[in-house]
């Protein structure tokens, strides 16, 4: 999980990860976070894209960043990007022409980890959706794990997260993937999905799958990543 978070995000620190690549624009993600030196290439007056929260619903609006220099802890030299608002973002992007301003339908689940054999359901538009872990392994390990997305009107699915500990040396999983928040932000009415699917003991991996990206019998497909650091 990010750590040390004000409301939902906290600081943490980042390496910037392998962005997705789509015909005619790169669509990039980044955290009011604080960084390493030379790990972003962000700059104060910005504009992005924040999804920020709204009381107990969500919005899409333009912030500007700031990016300052910082000393802290074990960061020598590094970043601190902030934004300006009072609210803290849980992600910021840009690269998604599609985007547009304000209020988002997002689903009840939320900051939930599931353990093979459980499972959620949730609404997007009124069409219905679940999220189903399976896998499992020897006792109480767990060595192998999927989260599949499924669309309950058609019986559509899709595997976003699978994991594999194989080899005997390798440790059980640490960890599970996160749900973290699940809502229409490309408005197709549709889920988009933003995940922790880090399963070892070390920072996170976080990834967002957009639906409106997806290509023939998938829901969604994976628009951009990034990948934790420890100190």
């Amino acid at each position: 999980m990010l750590r040390n978070a004000p409301a939902y995000f906290a600081t943490i620190v980042l390496l910037g990860g392998a962005a997705f690549q789509h015909p005619g624009h790169r669509v990039e993600m980044l955290f009011a976070a604080d960084y390493y030196p030379n790990e972003i290439s962000a700059v104060t007056g910005e504009t992005w894209y924040g999804l920020f929260p709204l009381g107990a619903k969500w919005q899409l609006a333009l912030t500007k960043i700031r990016v300052e220099p910082l000393t802290s802890g074990c960061i020598r030299n590094g970043q601190r990007v902030t934004v300006d608002r009072p609210e803290h973002p849980l992600l910021l992007l840009r690269g998604l022409p599609a985007l547009r301003l304000g209020g988002l339908e997002a689903a009840s689940v939320a900051r939930v980890r599931l353990r093979p054999g459980e499972h959620r359901d949730f609404q997007i538009q009124g069409r219905h959706f679940r999220l189903a872990a399976s896998g499992g392994g020897p006792g109480l390990e767990i060595r192998d794990y999927e989260l599949r997305l499924i669309y309950a009107n058609t019986g559509a699915s899709q595997a976003v997260v699978t994991a594999h500990r194989q080899e005997a040396f390798m440790p059980s999983m640490a960890v599970l993937p996160e749900i973290i928040w699940i809502g229409d932000l490309d408005r197709d009415g549709k889920p988009d999905l933003f995940l922790d699917v880090n399963t070892g003991e070390g920072p996170g991996h976080w990834v967002l799958y957009l639906s409106s990206q997806a290509g023939p019998r998938r829901l969604v497909a994976q628009v951009a990543t990034y990948d934790g650091v420890d100190c």
